[in-house]
């Protein structure tokens, strides 16, 4: 059975799980059967009275106001429900709001927000290494959470007894201020009734081939394009870039491509690992399938973290904390996979890395070389977001 398919017969079991025997998935508590139950690890009486603090914070600010995907939000009841069922044994006992938008307007408004001096709209926000949490935190707008480290070893069984360090849950640049949720995969989403695996792309550079011009779409930023600097330099994969561009049917999000290759308007295109598995939970015979690029698989991580000004900063802690187990990703299926292929111990972050080890692809991302980091910071220069715009341009333009 290819991983594909084996994922997929994953998600079928979790979507049996949530909807239960015979009746239809309740957006409200859909998928909190899934989740993985962790023995609560061993307090050493620091530690419990860490997390008892906390808590008592939590309770006296009354409220939490977070932020999820889009995607996730059919199981905002039972992401919410997973949070609070956790620590309520603890004395947590607060109003806990799940909700979503365009995550880069949200992150724009929590910008333009602090900037002016005002509060942000939620407490714990949700994004993306490099265009939204780094870049925030050199501008001082997120705020650090007090002993990160002792109330990760708390909250986590896994850094608990040790098996993942607190430094991997957050780490480099971002330790102490991010935490990290969940892994965005670069893969092609494919239809394999439009167009078969082994007739696909194999690599970035085969985008440019003439065969397969009008078959796939490309987004309306390069963003999700630029780790190709890193792998085949600035000045040739700008030059990618632009015959990828040319060749593409036309421009569309991932979530308007996704319905072109349903309605077979297109046979494939560059895509998140986790909006395959979105597709997936519509139906196990949705015609979508995945692969990866065998030149490289570029990979950004999503962090909590909690702004500055932020009206509930202990419940934004505990939040963020708990969404880093396995038990707190696995809350947000099925139709929201969260997958960690560094730490994560869930089924489907087993299949992932064997399937990446089996594809021989090699993961790229800007946070495990110094050549990545200096990347990353130099893209948030006016330099390197004047060719981020060139290569936006170059993706984009038609004719």
């Amino acid at each position: 059975m290819g991983i594909a398919k084996q994922v997929a017969a994953l998600v079928v079991l979790v979507l049996v799980s949530a909807c239960g025997p015979g009746g239809a998935a309740n957006p409200a508590a859909g998928g909190a059967g899934s989740a993985p139950k962790a023995a609560a690890p061993a307090l050493t009486p620091e530690r419990e009275r860490l997390l008892r603090d906390l808590i008592a914070r939590a309770n006296q600010e009354g409220a939490l106001e977070a932020e999820v995907t889009d995607s996730a939000m059919p199981a905002a009841g039972a992401i919410r429900d997973a949070f609070v069922n956790r620590f309520a044994p603890l004395g947590l006992n607060i109003a806990v709001n799940i909700s979503a938008g365009q995550q880069p307007q949200i992150w724009a408004n929590m910008e333009t927000t602090v900037a002016a001096g005002g509060t942000p709209t939620f407490d714990a926000m949700l994004g993306q290494d490099d265009t939204e949490v780094l870049p925030r935190l050199k501008d001082g707008m997120l705020q650090p959470m007090a002993n990160w480290q002792e109330l990760l070893a708390a909250i986590d069984p896994l850094v608990a007894d040790g098996t993942v360090k607190a430094e991997d849950r957050s780490p480099g640049p971002l330790a102490g201020y991010g935490i990290h949720f969940d892994d965005r995969l670069k893969i092609i989403l494919f239809n394999p009734e439009v167009m078969p695996k082994d007739q696909l792309p194999k690599t970035y550079l085969d985008l440019a081939d003439p065969r397969y011009k009008g078959k796939f779409a490309v987004p309306p930023w390069a963003t999700t394009y630029n780790m190709g600097a890193l792998v085949y330099g600035k000045e040739r994969w700008l030059d990618t870039i632009a015959q990828i561009g040319q060749n593409a049917s036309g421009v569309a999000t991932y979530a308007q491509g996704a319905q072109q290759i349903l309605a077979r308007q297109i046979a494939f295109q560059q895509d998140n690992l986790g909006d395959y598995f979105t597709q997936k939970s519509l139906g196990a015979n949705v015609p979508v399938d995945f692969t990866w690029f065998s030149d490289f698989t570029g990979l950004n991580r999503q962090y909590y973290v909690i702004p500055q000004r932020a009206r509930h900063p202990a419940a934004a802690t505990l939040f963020a904390i708990h969404m880093s187990t396995d038990e707190g990703r696995a809350a947000w299926g099925p139709a929201y996979v969260a997958v960690n292929i560094k730490t994560g111990h869930t089924a489907i972050d087993d299949q992932i890395r064997q399937s990446i080890a089996d594809s021989k692809t090699k993961v790229v991302d800007y946070f495990s070389t110094p050549e990545g980091q200096a990347l990353a910071e130099w893209f948030d220069t006016p330099e390197g977001e004047a060719y981020v715009d060139r290569l936006t341009k170059a993706l984009t333009r038609r004719g």
